[in-house]
């Protein structure tokens, strides 16, 4: 996945199953480039007791202890973040997301 914006791209790749098959990249225009290794999905194997957003689940209905780790502000964000990929997709122009827009719930 590549994400084209106003200082630079961000890319984000990798084999599913293979964490250390890549990773986050972000390389600005003024040419310094920042990575951040691995490439971290969920626990999907099939030999596996399912990924660990399903455990979260399922703890949070028996009322115990989880981890949220997708919250409304999160799950915000990222329907700005696509809405203004599609918008820049049409328009051929990198399209601003508002901090306070992104920050709305």
């Amino acid at each position: 996945m590549k994400i084209f914006g106003s200082d630079g791209v961000v890319t984000y790749s990798g084999e599913d199953m293979h964490p250390a098959s890549g990773g986050l990249k972000v390389q600005l225009h003024d040419g310094s480039e920042h990575q951040v290794p691995g490439f971290y999905f969920e626990n999907y194997d099939s030999e596996g007791d399912g990924p660990e957003s399903l455990h979260a689940f399922i703890h949070g209905c028996l009322g115990e202890q989880f981890t949220n780790a997708a919250d409304v502000l999160l799950g915000k964000k990222v329907v700005d973040t696509i809405h203004a990929m599609y918008r820049s997709a049409q328009s051929g122009h990198t399209e601003t997301i508002a901090a306070e827009k992104a920050m709305l719930c």
